[in-house]
């Protein structure tokens, strides 16, 4: 390769592309663990295990207003939702939180017709497979980490508009400053 006067450049001599990009990666990596966001302010002697058991299970919380911000609470529509969850084998503690769970789905979001299925974990992807062959998958799964990875690789699965969407922008925002190093 050659530079702008035609000659070829030294090995392992770095040209001025290089030592800017070098130079901005250098610049930006200083600015990031300088700023605030690496080197938040704690107390370490405020955080004791006394002063966590003081804390603990004080916060409210409105998980009804928190779900509302996403689905309106007099939605109307079906949902079918397959997952892998307390079977015969889990402690109760599990089925509880999950029949809790069920619960108060039922009572925050009473107009949605919910089809919802406890799938043993074996039987999970023979299911899938043979649903979506025939078109009749469920529209929401909550899926094991290879199965997901071999539904997606086949084109199986839709991302929700809103993660389209903010995958769009992110992919514009990191085009609009990238920066590279040739």
């Amino acid at each position: 390769m050659t530079n702008s006067q035609g000659r070829v450049a030294r090995p392992g001599s770095p040209t001025r592309r290089r030592l800017a990009c070098y130079a901005v990666a250098t610049l930006t990596t200083a600015s990031l663990l300088s700023s605030t966001v690496f080197a938040q302010a704690v107390d370490i002697s405020q955080w004791s295990p006394e002063y966590i058991r003081s804390i603990a299970g004080t916060e409210e919380v409105d998980t009804a207003a928190a779900c509302a911000a996403v689905v309106p609470l007099d939605y109307k529509g079906k949902l079918t939702y397959w997952w892998t969850g307390p079977n015969e084998a889990s402690p109760d503690i599990e089925r509880q939180i999950n029949d809790e769970f069920w619960a108060a789905w039922k009572a925050t979001y009473p107009n949605i017709e919910t089809d919802a299925q406890n799938i043993d974990y074996n039987q999970l992807l023979d299911k899938l497979r043979t649903a979506l062959l025939g078109n009749a998958g469920p529209m929401v799964l909550r899926l094991q980490i290879l199965g997901g990875i071999e539904f997606a690789s086949k084109g199986y699965f839709q991302e929700p508009a809103s993660r389209r969407r903010w995958l769009r922008n992110r992919q514009f925002l990191a085009r609009s400053h990238e920066v590279r190093c040739i």
